[in-house]
């Protein structure tokens, strides 16, 4: 699967990885698959920085990332219904004046113990 930037750049992340992180893209995946199908994500207001991250946690690195690219990661996780636990502290979330992130949810996958990726 290729995920592509405001800037262009294009990422390729294996779509097993972004099937067992995304119930939303499992399903996208499942019911149009083609052996010769080659998915492209296009992620407008999306920088290459932030799908780097992701695509580094998803292959089970760890992350440390400045608060504006967290605060990123965290639209982009919630735009693509992945399930990750990013790990930061919600003092610094609630600090961030951005009316539709939802620290409640971006919070709560902290506490799930079956996610083992962090930022």
């Amino acid at each position: 699967v290729t995920l592509v930037t405001d800037d262009g750049v294009k990422t390729k992340i294996h779509g097993f990885l972004l099937s067992a992180a995304s119930p939303f893209l499992c399903d996208v995946f499942n019911n149009t698959f083609s052996p010769n199908l080659e998915y492209c994500i296009l992620l407008p207001e999306v920088s290459s920085s932030v799908v780097s991250c992701l695509a580094q946690l998803l292959y089970g690195a760890t992350v440390i990332t400045c608060r504006d690219t967290l605060v990123q990661l965290y639209r982009l996780v919630d735009i693509l219904a992945i399930q990750l636990s990013l790990v930061t502290t919600r003092q610094e979330l609630e600090e961030t004046d951005i009316p539709d992130l939802d620290v409640s949810r971006a919070t709560e996958a902290q506490n799930r113990s079956d996610v083992p990726n962090e930022v």
